[in-house]
C-alpha cells in the first residue's frame, strides 16, 4: 500500500508539475501572461517586470522540485544510486532556494491575493523551504548523513505543498462547495489554508523521522489510511487532470 501510495503521489506531482510548465512556462514566449490570472486572481500585474520575473522562478523551480522530489527519496534508499542522487540534490537544493527566493521577493514587492494572513502564511513557508534545503546541502556536505535525511524528508514534505495547496482546494470545492472559500482568497477556509498546505506535512514529517517499528495492529491502521489515501490522490489527480490541468494544456498547445 505504502508503494501504490507513492507511486500515485509521483504520478500526480509529475501531471502537476508538466501543467506548470507547459501553461505558466509556456505563457512567456507566447505572451499571454494574463493566463496566469485564470486559476490564480491577480498573480500578474502588467509592468511589474521583477514581481513576474520572481513568480515565474517560483512556478518553474517548483516544477522541479514536484518532478524529482519522489526520486531522491528512491535514488537515496540505502545508497543505491549515489552519484545520480547527488547530482539531483544539487538540482534540487538549488530549485528549492529558487522557489522560497522567487515567492518571498513576490509577496514583499506584490503581495498575495489573500491579504495580510496569506502573506504570513505564504512568507513563513517559503523561509522555511529556504532554511530546509541549505541544512540538506549542508549537512550532507558535512556527511552527518542521519541529520541530512531528516532535513531532506522536511524539505519533500515542504516541496509537495504547493501540490497539496491545489488538490485540498479542489476536493473541497468539488465535495463541499466552496464553503468558506471567497474569489478573494480571504474567507475563513482561505485563512486555514494559508497554512494548512504544508504545517501538517512538516507535523508528519517529523513523526517520520521519528518513527518505531509499529505493531501489528498499526500496520493494518496504516495499511487502511494508506490505501483510503491512495484513492484519493488518484481521484483526486484524475478530476483537476480532466477539469484544469489537460484543458489548459491543450489550449496552450493548441490541441483541438
Amino acid at each position: 500500500m505504502n508503494r501504490a501510495l507513492f507511486a500515485a503521489t509521483w504520478i500526480s506531482m509529475a501531471c502537476f508539475a508538466i501543467y506548470i510548465v507547459i501553461f505558466y512556462g509556456g505563457a512567456i514566449p507566447a505572451h499571454a501572461l494574463d493566463d496566469w490570472n485564470l486559476l490564480l486572481p491577480d498573480v500578474y500585474v502588467k509592468g511589474a517586470f521583477v514581481q513576474t520575473a520572481a513568480i515565474a522562478a517560483h512556478f518553474l523551480a517548483g516544477a522541479v522540485l514536484l518532478a524529482i522530489g519522489p526520486a531522491q527519496i528512491v535514488t537515496g534508499q540505502r545508497g543505491t544510486m549515489p552519484k545520480l542522487h547527488r547530482v539531483m540534490g544539487r538540482v534540487y537544493a538549488i530549485a528549492a532556494g529558487v522557489a522560497g527566493f522567487g515567492g518571498l521577493t513576490y509577496i514583499v514587492l506584490q503581495g498575495t491575493v489573500g491579504g495580510t494572513v496569506m502573506n504570513i502564511g505564504f512568507s513563513l513557508y517559503g523561509v522555511s523551504v529556504i532554511v530546509a534545503a541549505i541544512e540538506t546541502y549542508r549537512n550532507a556536505r558535512r556527511k552527518q548523513f542521519d541529520r541530512h535525511r531528516a532535513w531532506a524528508i522536511r524539505l519533500v514534505a515542504l516541496a509537495i505543498g504547493s501540490w497539496l495547496f491545489r488538490l485540498d482546494y479542489g476536493l473541497w470545492l468539488k465535495a463541499i462547495h466552496g464553503l468558506g472559500h471567497s474569489h478573494s482568497y480571504r474567507g475563513p477556509f482561505d485563512q486555514v489554508m494559508a497554512f494548512f498546505f504544508y504545517v501538517p506535512n512538516l507535523l508528519i514529517a517529523e513523526m517520520i523521522i521519528r518513527r518505531r517499528e509499529p505493531s501489528s495492529r498499526s500496520h493494518v491502521t496504516l495499511n487502511v489510511v494508506t490505501g483510503a489515501a491512495t484513492v484519493l490522490v488518484g481521484t483526486s489527480t484524475y478530476l483537476f487532470a480532466a477539469s484544469y490541468w489537460w484543458p489548459h494544456i491543450a489550449a496552450r498547445l493548441g490541441i483541438a
